[in-house]
Formats: C-alpha cells, structure tokens, sequence
C-alpha cells in the first residue's frame, strides 16, 4: 500500500506546493517555512487569502470590512494562538504602529447572552446574559510550552469540582429546583467522588441522579413555570450532571478517546445519561445553552437549522476544553476584522520568510497515477498575469489614516496586464468578475501543470472539501475517499452586516450595561447569532459627516435553494441565492430585529433610514441592499459539519495513501474534528509534520488527542 511519504528531493530544499490559500494553508506555510530546508509555493485563486476568515475592503463606501460571517477565536485555540502570537512577535512592528502586537489585533469577550424563547403564558424572547470569567495565562501558552491537552480522566475531575463549586453554590437554590428533601444531600455526597480517576463512584452518583430525576419527573410541568434563576440552575445542574455521569461511565467502560462517542448524536447521548432510563426535561432539552452547542459550528444536517445533528465525543470534547482546558478568556474578537487581524500578518510574515505567493492559480485538477496511488501533476489555470511577473503580485492596499494595509474586496486591476477587462464585469457588486467563483464568465487566461521534482517535491491539499471532488475527480475511484464524499456533508450558509448611524445603546441594547459590544446566540432562525461589531469601526475610513456609530454582524446556515450548477460559466446562479438571501433577511430585520434594537422600530416597522448609505448613492436607493449580504453558496465557501456517525470517515493529512500528497483542512481528521480555525491549524501542523518526516510520537501537537 502506498504511502504518503515524498520521495527524496533532488536539490538540498524540499519543494513544496501548498494548494490553497485559506487559513488551513497559510497555517502550513507557516509551519514549513520555519526551517530553511523548505522551498515553499502557495497557489491560490483569485487576489485575497483566508479562506472563509477572508475578508475584503470596499473601496466605494468607507474602506467598510465585508465578512463572510461572524469570526471568534476562542480561548481554547492553543494552536491557532501560539501562530498568531508567533507571527506578531516576527513582524516586531515599531512603537507606535497600528495593531504592533497580538494583544491590539484579538479582543478579550467575557459575557455571551443567550436568547431564551419561552412557551406557556410567556411566548416571548428573554436574556439569559452569562458571564464567563477568564482564566490565567494567555491562549496559546501551553502550546508554546509543550503541555498536552486534559485526558478524559482530567476533564472529568475538573467537571465535578466545577459541580460542586459553582452549580451547588447556592442551596436555596437547588431546594427551589427540585422541591425534595434529599436532593442537595444526595448531589453533595454523588460528587464527593474518589480519588482514583479509574472509579468514580457511579453508584453514588446513580443515586443521586434517582432522586433528581423523581423530582424532575414528578414537577415537569412546574419546570417550565419556575423564575428565571432558578430555571436555569436546572438546566445548567442537569447538563453538568449529565455530562459527568456519561463520561464516568464511559471511562469504566473502557472509553480512552471521545471520538468513540462519535457514532452517537449529541442530545441523544444525552438523554441516555440516567441511571433510571429517564430522558432529559423538556425545560433542557429545548435550552438554549444545549442550542448554542450546535449553533457555534453550524452543525446542522443539510443546512437545516430544524435538523440539529452533532457528534457526541465532538460535542463533550470542544465543551470541556471550552470550560476547563483553555487560556485567557472565552473568546476574542477581532478588531480589525480577521483580514488585518489575522491573514495580513500571517502574510506578511511569510513573505519575510521567503514563502512565494502565486495568486490567480486555481486548481482545475490532481493528475493521479493509473492506479491512484502517485500524485503525478497539478493542473493549474491562471486566472490574470500581474504586470510585476507571475509571483510579483501585491495584494494589499494602504490604508494611509489608518496607517495600516488592508485586502481588497476586488483585485488591484491596476496591477494586472487584464485589469481593464476584469474591471468590466458585473458579478461582483463592486465591479468586476468574480475570480473567486467556479461559476464565472471569466476563462483563464493560460494553463500551467505543475511537475513532481521539478516544481514540486511534496503537494499538500488545502481546498474546502467542499470543491475537492471538482479538483480531483480520480479519488472516487477509491473506496474511502468515496465514503468521505458520500458521508461528510459540507453545507452553506448566510450573513449581513448593518451599519447604523445609531450607537447600540442608541438602537436600544441597554439591558446589559457591562457588556458594550454584546454576543448574541440562540435567538431567531436563521440568523440566530448577532456580533456587534462596533469596534472595528475604528479601522474603516469614512467621511466626518457619514461615520457609522455601530456595526452588527449577523449570520446562520442556509437551506439549500435550486440545486447548485456543475463547474462552468453560470453567474445567475450565485446571484439568484444572493437575491434568495436578502429576502430572508428582509424579512428577518422586519420581523425580528426589534428585541435586539427596540428603538430600531417605530410602530411595528424597523427603522431602515437608519442605516448608513454611501453619500454618492442617488436618493431612494434601498439602505438595505446598500449593506453588506453573503451567500456562502461556492463550494469553497461552505462549512463541514461534525454530524453524528462521520468522523469516522475523515482522512488525517498523513493518511491520504497517495504519494506526494497530503492534506490540510478542517474537514480532515484532527482529532478536534470539528469545522473551525483550530482544527485547520491542527490540520496544518500535521501536515507539515508528514513532510518534514517526522511522527507523531517525536513531535506530538496539543489537542490532537484527549
């Protein structure tokens, strides 16, 4: 059987194509381009990097940053940390300088409000506004340190010390849960577990899991009517509990590795957590912090927020690390959008190091051998040739008030000998063809294919799963590729950015003073999440008397509409579901938007002309359309889901059984396995470990195991 292993390379450095320039890429780049033995080209289509972290500047109305969605770092991001704070740490810019350290570029976020939706006499919206207290450190300091991630054994003391310290704090409260006796003694005695983490009590903790349920049981209905305090003691006490007793039964079982749970859906394994067979409350299964663990990864079956469909071991994996194995806060904002935030330094780093950029190359196909175990060539088409020579292009433009350089929502046409006729088309609405799309008009303008020892001596993938099968239709002639395009499902999703001439205070977000720049999840679908954003105001440039005083970002998955066209010339198609998305939001901003911006609304109807437009735009131009919209419909651009029953089915990027080839991704097999920036780090380290030649055991990476 093949393996992935490079063969030996003719010159003294190692060549290496890296196919894609999204964060999973970059972070490979990165990766190699530590060592001097690495000769390193990254391909990528169209003129910005990122990925879905790309972002673009929009030149006509205020150097405004589009997004294609909301962007967090969490706490637990060790990798991801530990290669931003490398590359600023490099970039050593001087005092004075815009975003001169990591800690100027990611904001720390301490509270997260969850929107409770409330049945019975209370059919209504309510906050559920949590603070999430910072730990020591910083995120990144433990993989820079070489410490590895929590066990489950770990994980699971932490979890019952958090039980008996935080959930159990206050007695009166637990006695107006239950209304039983014995309850609080029963708990207090269950988590006075034993010192050895091979046993944990279960018997104990079974008995006191009987006599909250009876209570559960025997009150359901007064569930649902307690006070909010209490309410939500219960849910969060039956979760923890839950989750605790699962795990614990799990490590007896002999469960050394989460994803062995995979198999399992999330709130299924869930109700399965009683020693007496009972499911869970209705009161937590519909709660909002069990929603928000499907929200954050968009972790949805066909885009169907209806559908909510997670794989256990990935679920109790992201939410024990989240509470107990991370550095630094929560999460952190970025606040000049990820683009300058993140991409633009990792870029500018790695053209310090020598990394080569070949932008306007898309993959049009991997040549395999007859029998598909070589990568025998890189089919390339090139898009535009830069008038300063193939790798002479420059993708980032000054910002001179902000004294900082941003990407561009459209190529620099004026560095591109096809500038004129690029700038001429209308896919973009900014101007232009869109070179980011498989549905352009626009034909390459030549064709290269790269060579194995002559342009190449290792290729590592670093497409969306989403567009593999286009790029390398030949991997469905084997079985285990097929199943991993048969069973991981990569879905779109939706997004809109408002700026209003309004503060968030102003719109009418006044309930939670503490919290000036709200994180909003599990309201209304689709747009369940809401950002606001009103920092990165700072780093647009808009005229004195048409600044923006707030800026929301709202996002959430998207239900596929007609069935997406093959490869070639259609640009109706991104447009007809970009039409498709702003008639939702429409009509999500009219029927939803006054609980966020209650001020927003006058006499049942949101306040449109309170959103900025460009000063240039003629009168009566709808302000709505004059925002920002995405429909995250290319291939691409689409999110892999953790959905029950297929991680299993995910390659690891040394495992791909094809010569010269290796995969960077998070859709990969990370042992994170879940669609985010980390795991595409994780992903990327891998990676870069398989063509330096090392292995696991030599050069083991935090997190990519429990």
């Amino acid at each position: 059987m093949a393996s992935s292993r490079p063969e030996r390379a003719t010159s003294a450095r190692k060549k290496v194509a890296v196919l894609g320039g999204g964060m999973a890429g970059l972070a490979t780049a990165f990766e190699l381009s530590r060592s001097p033995d690495h000769d390193v080209t990254v391909y990528q289509m169209g003129w910005r990097l990122g990925g879905k972290c790309a972002t673009g500047r929009n030149r006509e109305i205020g150097h405004r940053i589009e997004e294609h969605g909301i962007h967090l770092l969490f706490g637990f991001y060790e990798n991801a940390f530990d290669m931003i704070r490398e590359a600023y740490d490099e970039l050593d810019r001087p005092p004075g300088a815009k975003l001169r350290r990591w800690t100027d570029a990611f904001l720390p976020q301490s509270w997260l409000v969850l929107e409770e939706h409330l049945g019975g006499r209370r059919r209504e919206w309510v906050d559920w506004p949590l603070w999430i207290p910072d730990f020591g450190g910083e995120p990144g300091d433990h993989a820079r340190r070489g410490v590895p991630a929590h066990g489950i054994d770990d994980l699971l003391d932490q979890l019952r010390r958090w039980l008996e310290e935080h959930a159990l704090a206050h007695p009166r409260v637990v006695a107006r849960l239950a209304r039983h006796p014995h309850v609080e003694g029963l708990v207090r005695e269950a988590l006075r577990l034993p010192e050895d983490p091979a046993r944990h009590g279960l018997g104990l903790l079974g008995h006191a899991w009987q006599g909250l349920l009876d209570a559960a049981g025997r009150f359901g209905d007064w569930l649902h009517g307690l006070d909010d305090l209490a309410r939500r003691a219960w849910i969060l006490l039956e979760l923890g509990l839950r989750v605790s007793y699962g795990l614990g039964r799990a490590w007896e079982d002999g469960v050394r590795d989460l994803s062995e749970l995979d198999s399992m859906e999330f709130t299924a394994w869930l109700d399965r957590q009683s020693p007496v067979g009972l499911p869970m409350s209705d009161v937590v299964r519909h709660s909002a912090p069990l929603r928000m663990a499907y929200e954050l990864p968009l972790s949805f079956r066909n885009g169907d927020s209806d559908r909510p469909d997670l794989a256990a071991g990935v679920a109790i994996r992201c939410l024990l690390r989240f509470f107990f194995d991370r550095r630094g806060a929560y999460a952190y904002e970025m606040a000049a959008g990820t683009g300058e935030s993140m991409v633009a330094p990792l870029y500018e780093v790695l053209v310090k190091r020598g990394v080569k950029f070949a932008f306007f190359h898309r993959v049009k196909r991997l040549e395999l051998s007859e029998d598909g175990t070589a990568l025998e060539g890189v089919k390339l088409g090139i898009q535009a040739t830069p008038l300063a020579g193939r790798l002479g292009y420059d993708p980032l433009i000054e910002l001179p008030d902000k004294k900082i350089r941003a990407w561009p929502n459209t190529p620099c046409y004026e560095r591109l000998k096809q500038g004129s006729e690029l700038a001429e088309g209308r896919e973009l609405a900014s101007g232009g063809y869109d070179l980011e799309s498989p549905w352009t008009c626009w034909r390459d303008v030549d064709e290269a294919t790269l060579l194995p020892g002559r342009d190449f001596d290792a290729a590592v993938l670093a497409i969306p799963l989403g567009a593999v099968p286009d790029v390398a239709p030949d991997l469905r002639r084997q079985e285990r590729w097929q199943a991993l395009f048969t069973n991981l499902e990569p879905i779109a999703s939706q997004a809109f950015q408002l700026w209003f001439d309004r503060s968030t205070a102003d719109l009418g977000w006044k309930r939670h003073a503490e919290d000036p720049h709200p994180f909003v999840g599990t309201y209304a679908d689709p747009y369940a999440s809401w950002k606001d954003m009103s920092r990165a105001l700072d780093w647009e440039e808009w005229g004195a008397d048409e600044a923006p005083r707030s800026l929301a970002y709202l996002c959430g998955p998207l239900v596929p509409g007609a069935p997406s066209p093959g490869s070639g010339p259609d640009p109706g198609y991104p447009k007809a579901e970009l039409d498709r998305v702003r008639v939702v939001a429409r009509r999500w901003i009219e029927a939803h938007a006054g609980h966020l911006w209650r001020r927003a609304v006058s006499g049942g109807r949101f306040r449109w002309d309170w959103l900025v437009r460009d000063r240039d735009e003629p009168d009566g131009t709808d302000a709505f359309q004059a925002q920002y919209q995405r429909s995250n419909v290319d291939p691409s651009s689409r999110y892999t889901p953790a959905l029950h029953g297929t991680t299993r089915y995910r390659i690891a990027p040394d495992d791909t059984r094809i010569d010269r080839l290796f995969l960077a991704g998070d859709w990969t097999r990370t042992g994170l396995d879940i669609g985010c920036v980390e795991a595409a780090v994780i992903s990327a380290r891998q990676a870069a470990r398989a063509v330096r030649g090392e292995s696991a055991a030599s050069s083991p990476i935090h997190g990519e195991r429990d």
